[in-house]
């Protein structure tokens, strides 16, 4: 056997090894994914609903805080009006 049929080899083994490490990593993921308990998809849900009220309420505070921000009277009016 030369030393180029030997690394082929080598290289083969290594990508089959990395293949099935791949594989079965994948396997376990999707079938965990699959089988979760109600309870975490509960939990999944409820945390996208805060995250969704939460960045609305965000949005809501920036336009009140802008809001505000109009009514107040500028200070060049202040000292114009002593």
């Amino acid at each position: 056997m030369n030393d180029f049929t030997r690394a082929l080899m080598v290289f083969f083994f290594v990508i089959l090894v990395f293949g099935s490490s791949y594989l079965a990593y994948d396997h376990i993921d999707n079938s965990y994914m699959m089988n979760e308990p109600q309870y975490v998809i509960e939990l999944e849900a409820a945390v996208d609903s805060l995250t969704t009220v939460t960045v609305d309420l965000e949005e809501k505070n920036k336009a009140l805080q802008e809001e505000i921000d109009d009514l107040k009277p500028e200070e060049s009016e202040e000292v114009a009006d002593e």
